[in-house]
């Protein structure tokens, strides 16, 4: 097979996979808009805590510390996690708007990341579809889909942290239900393994117009 028509398969294979890639951008766009927006019509907002340690053998009846409605969901050995659902306040007001838009707003930054993302990875792709991988646009593109890692996932963390806060002061919860901040670490992985190829991507590029200097 030829370098003429390995550029042709190339190019046939790129342009479904990008309109592919530019779909589920979208897709997950839209996704990042609606979830707040639904929301907002809902009259309650939900946030995921723990229970402690010591008391994760108890029955939750039997925990003085969860008010009004709250679902059981074991874990692991560290504990068990709680979902609270506020519907109202400890002086009966209703759960405000900025909080209903709260409980979503780790999911909906997160949907509009993966949607940064897969809209750079249709760009990547459509370079590589012309034969240009190694392009300086594609290791940008590249050192950007790391930092939407990073920001989706930290900031996706945070605010369901802050969630969880505003939550249990609202409903009035206390221990031994606890609000602990968690961060994923396989995230932050992945967008340093994302880093290390788009410096192997900027390298190529280097030797390619290296090469084509020489000729």
């Amino acid at each position: 097979m030829n370098a003429e028509t390995d550029g042709v398969w190339s190019r046939l294979l790129a342009q479904p996979l990008a309109a592919l890639m530019a779909v589920i951008s979208f897709g997950f766009a839209v996704t990042a808009v609606v979830l707040p927006l639904h929301q907002l019509n809902q009259d309650s907002a939900s946030a995921t805590v723990q229970v402690a340690a010591q008391d994760a053998t108890r029955n939750l009846g039997q925990l003085p510390g969860i008010p009004g409605e709250a679902a059981l969901t074991p874990t692991d050995s560290d504990g068990l996690t709680v979902t609270l659902t506020a519907t109202n306040g400890t002086d009966g007001q209703p759960v405000p708007a900025t909080m209903r838009l709260l409980s979503e707003a780790g999911t909906a930054l997160w949907a509009a990341s993966l949607a940064v993302i897969f809209g750079l990875l249709t760009g990547i792709i459509m370079r590589i579809g012309n034969a240009q991988p190694f392009a300086t646009a594609n290791s940008n593109r590249m050192v950007a889909i790391a930092a939407a890692i990073v920001v989706g996932s930290v900031g996706a963390d945070t605010l369901n942290w802050a969630n969880a806060t505003v939550i249990y002061n609202f409903v009035g919860a206390r221990e031994p239900i606890v609000v602990t901040p968690y961060y994923s670490l396989l995230p932050l992985l992945l967008a340093a393994l994302v880093l290390v190829l788009a410096s192997v991507f900027s390298r190529g590029q280097r030797i390619e117009a290296d090469v084509e200097g020489l000729v």
